[in-house]
């Protein structure tokens, strides 16, 4: 598997659609494109650039979405950019899929986007996600993903979708449609090795608490107590901010680290409750955690570690795709470039990385594992010829 990689920050569509189809025609060397996946800025006009990239790209299997942020290793970060990633090598193929109304019938929208992209093909080697974030319940839709995926078993990755820190409006991507409140998945085939690596970098402090009384994403109790006197126990003037700062470490012995995160969405002092980004079970054990900016970018070193361990002897990595959360990049602040070049530096040689700033990454906590959703986190994707 091989990907050649378009990038431009240009703020018109048209320039945008131009340079980076002509970048990625001018690394296929007239291979055959196999799937297509597109991380764009919320500013872009969306229907003609996907109608624009549609028409270079016949009949290619096309996902992607709206993000916080794109960054690739040949030309970095920029906050307001297209990235194009064009898959391609021999044997390899691709089918795409989607579920529509992912609000209204989360299980029914799995369903649709697994049967859609696989068809009559035999269980892929890896699918990719880049769903909904506003007005879903995005732990949910992962489940259900997994259950409609059923025997298949094979890895679930991505990130949702994002718009700047509006919370108002993302969109998503499948073919020429620019849609909203829809699922789609990419399911790949072929002599493709694989591996991948989830971090954050925040570190638990304190005792381990226990979730006594939770609805959905809102934990109403900890340890019998209102969750904001917990919180308060460790900074006497409240939480110091909320959308990722100090997350939730969620205890889960699947993880390497002990923990997946959530973050604080919204704080209710008068209440005594807290909301977060997604759920948090109740019963959960969980620690509160903390991290420095440095820090942030160790989680993502450490993310590259893991897949580069775990990937396979006996093939060479050619990919990375990496998922990273938007609450790390506003974290970071002026720092934020930092990350692909942290990211980069962990990578054998020659490997291409493509990667957006998500409001949620995908991804199992280890390679059999319970795929997870995560705040906060890097997910890294390592991909090459089998």
């Amino acid at each position: 598997m091989e990907i050649a990689v378009g990038h431009s920050d240009s703020v018109d569509w048209e320039d945008a659609a131009r340079e980076v189809l002509a970048a990625c025609e001018e690394q296929l060397a007239g291979a055959t494109p196999k799937a297509a996946l597109v991380f764009a800025s919320i500013d872009l006009e969306h229907v003609p650039l996907l109608r624009a990239l549609n028409e270079a790209l016949p009949g290619v299997p096309l996902i992607g979405c709206t993000g916080d942020g794109e960054f690739t290793n040949s030309s970095g970060y920029f906050d307001d950019s297209l990235v194009l990633t064009v898959f391609f090598g021999e044997g390899l193929e691709a089918r795409a899929g989607l579920g529509r109304d992912l609000a209204d019938d989360v299980e029914k929208a799995a369903i649709e986007a697994v049967r859609s992209a696989t068809g009559e093909c035999g269980a892929p080697v890896f699918c990719l996600t880049t769903p909904e974030s506003m007005g879903v319940d995005t732990v949910r839709v992962v489940r259900a993903l997994d259950d409609a995926m059923g025997e298949l078993s094979c890895p679930l990755l991505g990130g949702t979708s994002g718009d700047h820190r509006q919370f108002s409006t993302t969109y998503q991507f499948f073919g020429s449609e620019v849609l909203t409140n829809s699922l789609p998945v990419m399911m790949f085939w072929g002599d493709v090795a694989l591996s991948h690596g989830v971090a954050s970098g925040w570190r638990p402090v304190g005792p381990t608490h226990r979730v006594t009384k939770a609805e959905a994403n809102v934990v109403y109790e900890i340890d019998g107590r209102p969750s904001m006197e917990v919180f308060r126990d460790y900074w006497s003037e409240g939480v110091p901010g909320v959308l990722g700062q100090f997350p939730l470490a969620v205890l889960d012995d699947e993880s390497p680290d002990g923990f997946y995160l959530r973050a604080v969405f919204e704080t209710h002092p008068d209440e005594g409750h807290a909301v977060f980004a997604a759920e948090v079970p109740e019963g959960a054990e969980v620690r509160i955690t903390e991290v420095l900016r440095s820090g942030i970018l160790d989680g993502s070193v450490d993310a590259v570690r893991k897949a580069v361990e775990g990937f396979p002897d006996s093939a060479t990595p050619s990919v990375a795709l990496v998922f990273s959360c938007a609450a790390r990049k506003w974290q970071l602040g002026t720092r934020v470039a930092e990350e692909v070049s942290v990211l980069t530096e962990e990578l054998p040689e020659g490997v291409r990385t493509v990667g957006f700033y998500c409001f949620g990454e995908i991804g199992p906590l280890t390679r059999s594992g319970t795929t997870r959703f995560h705040n906060e986190t890097c997910v890294t994707l390592l991909l090459g010829a089998g």
